[in-house]
C-alpha cells in the first residue's frame, strides 16, 4: 500500500531542485565570463613601451641610411692605354703628393711622343723652307714690276719726245698714235702685275698662316702627349690615404681606367641615400642630424644627385670639421633631414612603430586593458611623430608593435 508524501517533504524537493537551477546558472555565467576574459588574451605591462600622448613642437624629417666617406677623395686615372709593371703603394698607406704609386710600361708612349716631336721638327723646316721660297718669288715679282714701271717711263719720253718732232714737223701723227698706243698696252700691263703681285702677297701670307696653325695645333698635340706621359707616371695628387690601387701586375690597363684613389684621412662627409618618393623633400642647404650610435651629430645638405638609379636618389651631408674627429670611412649612420617645423601639434614618442604618415591600428590603454583604436600619423622627427587624428592629449599609447598572437584583438588584459 503506497505511502503518502507529506506537504513539507514536497515543498523540500521543490526547493531543492530551485537551488540546483541557480546554482547551475550562477556556474554558467561566471564560467562564460572566465572564456570570453581568456579569449581577450593578456600582456605583461613591463614588457610595453608606453608613451604619453602630448602637445608640443615636432620637427618634420625625412630619414634616409647613410654611410660615412672621406669629405675630400680624388679617383687617378691612366690616360693612356698601358700595363702595369709595378705596384710601389698599397691600400691603405699614407701617402704624400708626388709620391709614385704604380709603374706602367710607357715605351710606346715614349716611342709615339718622340715621332711626334720628329713630325713637329719636319713641319717647322717644311714652314721655313715655304718662307724663303715664297719670300724670292715675291721679290722676283717685286723686281719684274719695278722693270716694267722704268720702262713705261721710258716709252712716256719716247711719247713726250715724238710729239715735239711732230710739232716742228720732224715727225708724223701716226708715229705717236702708234707711240700712245703702246703706252696704254704698258700701263694695263702694269696695273695687271700690281694685282697679281697683291694676290700673291694675299695667297703667301694665308699659305703662311695656315701652315703656321697646322703647326701650333701640332704643338698641342704634342704638349697633350706629353702631358699624357707625364700623368702616365701614377703619382699622388695630394697628402692622404690610399684607398685603393690597381694591384695585378701585368694588367692591361685601358685609356681612363681608374688606378688608384687617394683619400683625406682627416675630414668626412656622410654620403646617404632616399627613396625617390621622398627626393622632392630634400634641398640644398637643409640642416641634417646623423645618428652614430647614439652620438648626435649636425651638418648640412651639400649636393643631391640629379638623377634616381634603382629608385634611390644619393644625397651628402657635410659636417663641421669639430664633429669629425671620431668618425671612421665605412661607419653606417641614420640620417634626418629637417623638412618642416609644427608648433603645439599633438604627437607621441618616435618608436619602431613608425614607417611613415598613414593609418595605424594602435593600442590605448584603459586601466588595466589596452584597447584597440585606428590612428593616423603624419611626419616625424628624431623624437616624436605628429598625430593627425584617433588620440588626444594625456592618453597612453602602445609605441611598439605587437606578437602576431594580439594584432587581431580589439582589447587586451594587462597583467601586473
Amino acid at each position: 500500500m503506497d505511502r503518502q508524501v507529506s506537504p513539507e517533504r514536497l515543498k523540500r524537493e521543490k526547493q531543492r531542485r530551485y537551488l540546483i537551477i541557480t546554482a547551475s546558472a550562477v556556474l554558467l555565467f561566471f564560467g562564460g565570463w572566465w572564456l570570453l576574459s581568456s579569449m581577450q588574451g593578456s600582456i605583461s605591462a613591463a614588457s610595453l613601451r608606453l608613451g604619453r600622448v602630448d602637445k608640443g613642437e615636432v620637427q618634420i624629417a625625412t630619414s634616409a641610411s647613410g654611410e660615412v666617406v672621406p669629405a675630400f677623395e680624388e679617383i687617378i686615372t691612366s690616360p693612356v692605354q698601358a700595363r702595369l709593371i709595378a705596384v710601389l703603394k698599397h691600400a691603405g698607406d699614407s701617402v704624400h703628393r708626388g709620391e709614385p704609386l704604380l709603374e706602367l710600361d710607357l715605351q710606346s708612349v715614349r716611342t709615339e711622343f718622340e715621332k711626334l716631336q720628329d713630325e713637329l721638327r719636319m713641319k717647322q723646316t717644311q714652314l721655313h723652307r715655304q718662307e724663303v721660297q715664297l719670300r724670292g718669288e715675291l721679290n722676283a715679282k717685286r723686281r719684274e714690276l719695278k722693270v716694267k714701271a722704268m720702262q713705261n717711263d721710258r716709252r712716256r719720253a719716247e711719247l713726250q719726245s715724238e710729239r715735239y718732232l711732230d710739232s716742228i714737223g720732224a715727225g708724223t701723227t701716226d708715229k705717236v698714235r702708234e707711240i700712245e698706243l703702246a703706252n696704254r698696252v704698258a700701263a694695263l700691263e702694269y696695273e695687271g702685275m700690281v694685282e697679281n703681285l697683291r694676290d700673291r702677297e694675299a695667297t703667301a701670307a694665308a699659305e703662311q698662316a695656315t701652315a703656321r696653325l697646322e703647326i701650333e695645333i701640332f704643338r698641342k698635340t704634342l704638349e697633350e702627349k706629353r702631358r699624357q706621359l707625364d700623368d702616365a707616371r701614377i703619382a699622388s695628387p695630394r697628402d692622404g690615404v690610399l684607398t685603393f690601387v690597381l694591384s695585378e701586375v701585368g694588367t692591361l690597363i685601358g685609356a681612363g681606367s681608374q688606378v688608384a684613389t687617394v683619400s683625406d684621412p682627416k675630414h668626412f662627409r656622410i654620403q646617404a641615400d632616399i627613396a625617390d618618393d621622398y627626393a622632392q623633400r630634400l634641398s640644398v642647404g637643409a640642416k641634417a642630424v646623423v645618428n652614430l650610435d647614439g652620438r648626435r651629430i649636425e651638418g648640412t645638405v651639400t649636393n643631391i644627385t640629379p638623377a634616381a638609379k634603382n629608385g634611390v636618389v644619393r644625397f651628402y651631408v657635410g659636417l663641421s670639421a669639430d664633429e669629425t674627429y671620431a668618425l671612421r670611412s665605412g661607419l653606417k649612420v641614420s640620417v634626418y633631414v629637417l623638412t618642416a617645423l609644427r608648433n603645439e601639434c599633438v604627437r607621441i614618442p618616435f618608436g619602431n612603430y613608425y614607417h611613415g604618415e598613414g593609418l595605424y591600428e594602435m593600442y590605448v590603454r584603459r586601466g588595466s586593458t589596452l584597447v584597440r583604436r585606428e590612428v593616423r600619423l603624419g611626419g616625424s622627427g628624431e623624437s616624436f611623430v605628429e598625430v593627425m587624428s584617433g588620440l588626444e592629449p594625456g592618453e597612453e599609447v602602445v609605441l611598439q608593435t605587437l606578437d602576431a598572437a594580439f594584432r587581431n584583438s580589439k582589447k587586451i588584459k594587462l597583467k601586473d
